[in-house]
């Protein structure tokens, strides 16, 4: 059975490009994530 859980490094990944992008509060994006399908 699969947990849904946000792995930290995945964070900081995020935030990081996030930051170098320059988006700013309120703007909106999408991340596409999916790391659990190799057991």
């Amino acid at each position: 059975m699969f947990t849904d859980r946000i792995e930290g490094k995945w964070v900081d990944a995020f935030r990081d490009v996030f930051e170098l992008c320059k988006v700013t509060p309120g703007e909106e994006v999408a991340i596409l994530s999916e790391t659990q399908s190799r057991a």
